[in-house]
């Protein structure tokens, strides 16, 4: 799970006029993600920075769909320090029917 810090709502809150009103909720906000398989805790921190540059795009991108605005660095580091990420081992899914999403 993936729960926007200060970096992010001082980034969101600096876009225009408006946002610093839409903004100041965005700390309750949570994404969450799905990863592949792992034995090992350790596995984790692998998977994560693989990941790292296509999870902040998605997150900067649900607020703010111009990259020209985006940070430059996009990296597992910069990641860590806009977000607390928290990592889950089980997911349920309550809904009969199939998984539909969009692709990545």
């Amino acid at each position: 799970m993936f729960a926007r810090r200060n970096l992010y709502i001082d980034w969101a809150s600096s876009l225009d006029e408006l946002s610093p009103e839409l903004a100041r909720d965005l700390d309750e906000c949570i994404g969450v993600y799905l990863l592949p398989e792992y034995g090992y805790d350790h596995e984790v921190e692998n998977l994560l920075r693989e990941a790292a540059e296509l999870i902040f795009e998605k997150e900067l991108n649900a607020w703010h769909t111009d990259p020209k605005d985006w940070p430059e660095d996009l990296s597992y580091q910069s990641l860590l320090a806009w977000f607390d990420v928290t990592v889950e081992s089980v997911v349920v899914d309550l809904v009969d029917g199939p998984v539909v999403g969009e692709e990545l």
